[in-house]
């Protein structure tokens, strides 16, 4: 067979975006579509070594593998914690894995002399309708296999929350986390923590003002104690809270973290024990 290098870019630039996405979704990432495209342009760029004009060990080939899916990995989703970043790359490799046998099981089966697989490589000489069919076949079977698995506790902890203020509304990805027992300390209401990047073109002036040494007056104070430390949050009342699909408001408070909740998956923490439209 004749292996066309732009056929073959193209193809694998196709097939790495709809590999990022099924990690994106797995692990619950927050990444923008320019990113996957990043990424897989990455990976496309690493197929060309399926063009090398003499053998690769079979060793040497799971190596370039893997340094493919680190590569890959950095351009889609870095920077994040260096345990998560080990867990998107793996996840990505194995999901590659099950592209590739995918295409190596239509291949034996229907002898489609337009296909082949070099060195965990994928080569489709196809209509661009029939590459589309075929990689919205094999995404299919690995969102199927997923719900078979049936959904993790931790999968079913996920969900987004809708915060409006001062005619403008945010867009929040959460998980729920009952360590998370905060309070407003006059008002009993449940504390709903959220990253400030978050929040940004609703925030409060006054939670700026705070974190530069004033503004405590126009804001409400949540003190916190917990593995990470102790310190005090600076909260407000947006005008109406909402979770994903639910149109019953909150009352709630959102304190605003200056630091970071997650590796990308969440920006905000809420108890769903104190929410009883959770």
């Amino acid at each position: 067979m004749v292996i066309y290098a732009d056929i073959l870019f193209i193809t694998n630039l196709y097939i790495d975006f709809f590999l990022l996405v099924c990690v994106k979704n797995f692990l619950h990432m927050q990444v923008s579509g320019l990113r996957l495209l990043l990424g897989s342009l990455v990976g496309a760029t690493c197929s060309m070594t399926a063009l090398l004009p003499f053998h690769i060990p079979t060793f040497l080939s799971v190596l370039l593998g893997a340094i493919a899916a680190i590569l890959v990995t950095g351009a889609a989703y870095a920077p994040v914690k260096e345990q998560m970043f080990l867990k998107l790359a793996v996840c990505y490799w194995f999901f590659s894995f099950l592209f590739a046998g995918f295409f190596m099981l239509v291949y034996q089966l229907f002898a489609v002399n337009n296909l082949a697989v070099i060195r965990g490589v994928v080569y489709l000489n196809i209509s661009p309708f029939m590459l589309f069919g075929l990689t919205l076949l094999a995404y299919i079977i690995l969102t199927l296999l997923q719900k078979i698995l049936g959904p993790k506790e931790s999968d079913l902890r996920f969900c987004k929350i809708h915060i409006n203020k001062a005619g403008k509304r945010v867009t929040v990805p959460a998980k729920a986390d009952t360590g998370n027992a905060l309070c407003e300390p006059f008002s009993g209401l449940p504390v709903i923590i959220v990253e400030q990047d978050a929040l940004q073109g609703i925030i409060p002036e006054a939670v700026n003002q705070f974190w530069e040494g004033g503004g405590e007056g126009l804001l409400r104070l949540i003190p916190f104690d917990g593995m990470g430390g102790s310190g005090i949050l600076p909260a407000f009342q947006a005008d109406a809270v909402y979770f994903d699909k639910l149109d019953t408001p909150l009352s709630c408070y959102i304190a605003v973290c200056k630091g970071k909740l997650s590796s990308g998956q969440f920006q905000a923490l809420f108890n769903p024990d104190l929410f009883p439209s959770a």
